[in-house]
């Protein structure tokens, strides 16, 4: 549905109605009752009589031709099919570039397939064409009322109702217009004028209820509201509507039961779900709210509104990487959005992220010079976030504001390959990465399911994120080009086995890509691997084809701000090392915490550091992709 159908806006297509073809030259026999056909009230039937007209219509002029293409496309339109309804009424055009009518046919076709631009510009052309057919502005006036030009709408709703014919709707769309301009008093006239009209219009009463309720007089907006039920006990809008007004009067329970009414209505009403998940975070039930905002954003994606309260919930309900990545969402729609900047600066303040706290309540009064508080609470902010850092919060402003997220896993008591060092260093990495500002999630000798598990956690905080730091230290191999992360349960007796019970890197990698601005990733990960090398001779034995070389693959990087890096060329081993970290590990410990080197430089001070530990027998690589500049510690 449009939103000018959704809106209960535009006039309907009637058939036959001052569109008949001329009668000085009428067809005989089979061909007149062809011609009859084609103005039938069933789209079907035109179809067939058009169809059968044009094919008859030897001898017929351009102009007769016209009107039954354009008799023949508004058929199709009725029916649904849209795109033979505008290659009809394109014919049409052809036939007869004079003809009004056709360029409004067609505009009606482009608005219900939600073309407001080619709408505007048939509609246009109606009107240049025959500037006295008032209900040429009707159309025009109901596209520009689902843009948001209240004004240009209003104009044109104007001419229109000049006509003695003008109905209900057109009333209905100007008082929906004035509603939009906060003009209540005005609207609510016309909307009396539709109702006198059309006493039996559900539409009309929820529309005149609306603007009681926005004038606060919740009195006269619940006996429209009633009224509009009593009407069309199917009207899903009445419903909603009456349960804003009940919340409003502070009755959720009442509220809580006609969103429900309207949901049963209508399951695809995105703002029944959005009404309905307010009353639940009103009631502090955010576990029952997201679920509902999780819907009528799947509905409406792109509803600031409803992406500024989910954000809400989430924070409130323990989850603020996920409230910043929706706040985030609604400052893209709506870059001026003090509120958005507010809330986000909120939920940073929940991680201890003093100055992207500090730029976003900065960017709030930037956008709106005086909301109320916001001076005095980022003064408060500041000071409750200053003694949390004196007691050891995570230093997460060190990091010049960006919110750091990383996943740290140490893999290494495989059964039949064991390792020494990768608990050792992912401790280590962890350890160091929270000092850095990172907010880490750990993993240790993870079986699949527990991978699974700890991957999950780690992408709803990578929602939003400026960074997402992958390490990895454990078992990996190549299979076919492919590079595979080895839980501790791994099977590796078939290829099947590898790619069922492995973990895959490319996806890993575009999963954290998809989700954070800046995504690093650290493969220790290159050590020999037995298991590996018994598949290849099991394979070969049974003289299967196989590829497979010793180490890792190149990757694939989608982003354009990724790193990854190996400890070790592809197709080479990495030493797990004779100490309590890997060379790789190690040189990484030595050089991360380094202030003001930027993260390329600092990766070839490492590389520098592993050849040196293992004389020259390990050289990492990397593969980068990044645009804009990191730096783990930032220059003092």
């Amino acid at each position: 549905m449009t939103r000018t159908a959704s809106l209960l806006l535009g006039t309907a297509l009637m058939l036959g109605a001052g569109l008949g073809l001329p009668t000085a030259a009428p067809a005989a026999g089979a061909a007149d009752q062809a011609v009859q056909a084609c103005s039938a009230a069933d789209p079907a039937a035109a179809i067939a009589g058009c169809t059968r007209a044009l094919a008859q219509g030897a001898g017929r002029t351009a102009r007769e031709r016209a009107q039954l293409y354009r008799l023949l496309g508004r058929a199709y339109g009725l029916k649904g099919d849209q795109a033979n309804a505008l290659a009809n009424l394109g014919e049409a055009i052809r036939l007869d570039p004079a003809a009004a009518a056709s360029y409004d046919e067609r505009g009606r076709v482009h608005d219900a397939r939600g073309e407001s631009a080619l709408a505007l510009q048939d509609f246009s052309e109606a009107i240049r064409r025959d500037p006295a057919n008032l209900p040429y502005y009707q159309d025009r006036g109901t596209v520009r009322l689902a843009g948001g030009d209240y004004d240009g709408a209003i104009a044109d709703f104007d001419r229109a109702a000049r006509d003695p014919a003008a109905g209900e709707d057109l009333y209905r769309n100007r008082g929906i217009a004035y509603s939009r301009k906060n003009a209540f008093d005005r609207a609510i006239a016309d909307f009396d004028q539709a109702i006198r009209l059309a006493p039996q219009s559900a539409p009309a009463f929820v529309s005149r209820g609306r603007a009681y309720w926005a004038k606060a007089d919740y009195d006269s907006a619940l006996r429209d509201f009633d009224q509009a039920i009593r009407l069309d006990p199917a009207s899903a809008p009445a419903y909603q509507s009456r349960g804003i007004v009940q919340q409003a009067r502070g009755d959720l329970d009442r509220a809580l039961a006609d969103f429900d009414a309207a949901i049963k209505l209508d399951p695809r009403f995105a703002l029944a779900y959005h009404s309905r998940a307010i009353i639940h975070a009103l009631r502090k039930e955010y576990a029952r709210a997201i679920p509902d905002y999780d819907a009528a954003l799947r509905l409406d994606p792109n509803d600031p509104v409803a992406l500024n309260n989910r954000a809400e919930a989430l924070r409130l309900g323990g989850d603020p990487a996920r409230a910043i990545a929706d706040y985030t969402a609604a400052i893209r729609l709506e870059p001026k959005s003090a509120v958005a900047y507010n809330g986000r600066a909120i939920a940073r303040l929940d991680q201890k992220d003093l100055a992207g706290a500090d730029a976003d309540f900065r960017a709030a009064l930037a956008a709106d010079p005086a909301p109320d508080g916001f001076t005095e609470g980022l003064a408060a902010a500041k000071a409750s976030l200053q003694a949390a850092l004196a007691q050891g919060a995570t230093p997460v402003a060190l990091a010049g504001g960006q919110r750091r997220v990383a996943l740290v896993i140490g893999n290494a008591a495989y059964p039949t390959a064991p390792l020494a060092n990768p608990l050792n260093d992912s401790t280590d990495v962890a350890a160091k990465l929270k000092s850095l500002g990172f907010d880490v999630v750990s993993g240790a000798d993870l079986t699949l399911s527990g991978f699974a598990a700890t991957m999950d956690s780690f992408t709803r905080k990578a929602a939003g994120a400026d960074v997402a730091l992958v390490y990895y230290s454990g078992h990996a191999m190549q299979v076919e080009g492919e590079n595979w992360l080895m839980p501790v349960d791994a099977r590796a007796s078939s290829i099947f086995d590898v790619k069922t019970s492995t973990v895959s890197l490319q996806s890993l990698v575009g999963e954290v890509e998809s989700r954070a601005k800046t995504t690093l990733i650290f493969l220790d990960a290159c050590r020999n691997n037995p298991i590996a090398d018994s598949l290849a001779a099991r394979l070969k034995v049974e003289n299967r084809a196989f590829t497979t070389t010793r180490g890792l693959a190149r990757l694939q990087a989608a982003s354009p701000d990724t790193l990854v890096v190996f400890a070790t060329q592809p197709g080479e081993v990495a030493a797990d090392g004779t100490g309590r970290n890997s060379p790789f590990t190690e040189a990484f410990l030595e050089n991360v915490a380094t202030p003001g080197v930027e993260v390329e430089t600092l990766m070839k001070r490492v590389s520098a550091a592993v050849e040196a530990k293992t004389s020259q027998k390990q050289e990492p690589e990397r593969l980068s992709r990044l645009k804009s500049e990191f730096y783990f510690v930032p220059a003092p």
